[in-house]
């Protein structure tokens, strides 16, 4: 067997390693010797561009200064804003910065009466501020009408048309009652335009007569009330007051019972008034005549023709119109011939018959006779509205 020599190993070893050793010395500075000639010097040159740049000195801090508090400019800003504040509630107050509506002025009341009786309001304008219904019938023609604003003529046009598409107005019954409040300087002017608007709407549209009181009225409290009391309008009591005074054959014991009469009914009573020669007053104007209902001379020749007597055997005669509460508008004629005969007549209005007839003969004298004539007229009044009869 070949014997090792581990001293030779050890040894041979050891050289090996120191040899590996030295070559790695010589290879890192063989390595570093080569990048150092291959990598250029970059920080030398970056140190000289950095001397060049101009150095920016820093800005000193100020201190801050406390400015004493200025009670004056304090005072200034708080009264500008009390005074702006001030101005803006004015101008509130007197609709500058806001406008509002001017409020409109009454002057006048124009009441119209049919069988709907309304109210109308107007301004110095006349412009309607707003329409009333008074009774039912007038909220029948209001109920989807709105007028405030609109001219009064435009009005008028509007209620009256209303008034005859709805039936109130037709051929028997063309009486309209037109009453005016007012307190302006032209009243007569305001009637005067009123009376020829409602004849315009008749002529243009309806193509018929209109029987017209226009008529002023100064409302006071006693007619108010009385107009309250017989649940009607303020112009309607004033004409019953009117037929009262002039017709001299009403009291105002009877207030009640012509208060029942509808327009058309006080209308005829009125004419018959008018037509006896006594003139209307200056505040009124009259126009036309109610239809359905004959005229005097015709009821005259009716009982002429009854009675078989001719004008020349008539003295004198009188017709008033008077309502039956049992036979309703009635002419009471009452005629004196020549031979002193006294004839009493009651007519039916639209008819023509004859509701009763009587005759007196002889007298003792001409004043006897006449004091009895004149008391049979009172006498058919007292007979018509006595309470039995009704």
């Amino acid at each position: 067997d070949k014997s090792i020599n581990y001293d030779n190993c050890g040894k041979s070893c050891n050289d090996k390693l120191t040899n590996q050793r030295r070559n790695r010395k010589v290879l890192g500075k063989y390595l570093y010797e080569s990048f150092n000639n291959e990598t250029p010097d970059f920080l030398q040159k970056i140190k000289a561009e950095c001397q060049k740049i101009q150095q920016i000195e820093p800005t000193p801090v100020q201190e801050k200064t406390t400015k004493p508090f200025n009670y004056y400019s304090l005072l200034k800003k708080l009264s500008f804003s009390l005074v702006a504040c001030a101005l803006f509630f004015i101008g509130i107050l007197i609709g500058n910065i806001e406008p509002t509506v001017p409020v409109a002025v009454k002057a006048a009341s124009i009441y119209l009466d049919v069988n709907p009786s309304i109210e109308i309001v107007i301004d110095e304008d006349n412009k309607i501020i707003k329409c009333s219904a008074i009774n039912e019938d007038g909220s029948n023609i209001l109920v989807d009408l709105d007028l405030d604003g609109v001219d009064i003529d435009t009005g008028l046009f509007a209620i009256v048309g209303l008034m005859y598409t709805n039936g109130y107005l037709n051929t028997t019954n063309n009486s309209i009652l037109v009453s005016v409040d007012t307190h302006i300087e032209n009243t007569n002017k305001l009637l005067t335009n009123i009376s020829e608007t409602i004849d315009q709407v008749f002529k243009d549209n309806i193509e018929m007569e209109c029987s017209l009181i226009v008529q002023k009225v100064d409302v006071d409290d006693e007619l108010k009330n009385t107009a309250e009391e017989n649940n009607i309008s303020i112009g309607k009591m004033q004409l019953i007051e009117k037929i009262i005074e002039k017709g001299e054959l009403y009291t105002k014991e009877n207030i009640k019972e012509l208060s029942q009469m509808i327009i058309h009914e006080l209308d005829l009573l009125y004419h018959t008034i008018i037509d006896d020669n006594k003139e209307p007053k200056d505040d009124e104007i009259i126009s036309g005549s109610p239809n359905g209902y004959l005229n005097k001379e015709e009821v005259l020749n009716i009982v002429m023709e009854d009675a078989e007597i001719s004008m020349e055997e008539i003295k004198h005669y009188d017709i008033f119109t008077i309502y039956d509460f049992q036979l309703n508008m009635v002419y009471s004629i009452n005629i004196i011939l020549e031979n002193k005969q006294i004839l009493k007549y009651k007519v039916n209005c639209e008819t023509g018959e004859i509701q009763s007839d009587s005759s007196f003969d002889g007298f003792k004298d001409w004043d006897d006779k006449i004091d009895d004539f004149v008391g049979d007229i009172f006498d058919d009044i007292n007979d018509i509205f006595t309470p039995d009869k009704k």
